[in-house]
């Protein structure tokens, strides 16, 4: 299982972990942290994310674990969401508030972690509006544990072809698949409302 959601990865990774120990669990934070920790050069990181992701301390904690010295600066960019929930990710609104946010960083950090699934989408924005500070996105990092964590359980699909998926949503299955267009860059369709879980 993945979390692919610094959120859901900062409030319930622990817990999942201590509830399903017979299934390998990954969450987003621990990957991108490592990631982060790897490329700077200051040892100076800055991580972005929703307000209870920056408010768990989760990215704080991560590093710290990996490297003490590391000075990391926090920033809630919660705004961020709605505009690339609703497709705006790019015009001058989007880039003031990126301007607004992002402002506590110029000149403090030289690493900042996208601590959200939907900023990687605001790539190009947050480049702008950060003096060409490096940019981390824990996707491909995530994909680097869970190819090693399936390939430790002999769980590859040797045949090299594509799976499938499958969608299942606890709300708004029209709207899930109106923002999946935005994510995946393609259709998704048959998305699955559950009732109960």
């Amino acid at each position: 299982i993945v979390i692919a959601c610094n959120t859901a990865t900062a409030m319930a990774l622990d817990s999942l972990k201590i509830n399903h120990k017979n299934i390998p669990i990954i969450g987003v934070i621990e990957p991108g942290a490592k990631k982060a920790i790897a490329e700077t050069k200051t040892k100076k990181i800055g991580v972005i994310g929703t307000i209870a992701t920056i408010s768990s301390g989760a990215y704080e904690k991560a590093i710290e674990k990996e490297d003490s010295k590391i000075e990391v600066i926090s920033k809630s960019c919660p705004l961020f969401v709605h505009f690339v929930e609703e497709g705006l990710i790019s015009g001058t609104a989007i880039n003031e508030i990126a301007k607004h946010y992002l402002y506590s960083f110029k000149n403090k950090a030289d690493t900042l972690i996208l601590g959200c699934t939907h900023y990687p989408l605001l790539k190009d924005i947050i480049f702008k509006n950060t003096e060409n500070i490096n940019l981390i996105d824990s996707a491909s990092s995530v994909a680097e544990v869970v190819y090693r964590v399936l390939h430790n359980h002999k769980l590859l699909n040797g045949e090299k072809t594509l799976g499938d998926l499958d969608c299942y949503v606890t709300d708004l299955p029209m709207r899930f698949e109106e923002q999946g267009k935005i994510f995946f860059g393609s259709d998704i369709s048959n998305v699955q409302l559950l009732n109960e879980f």
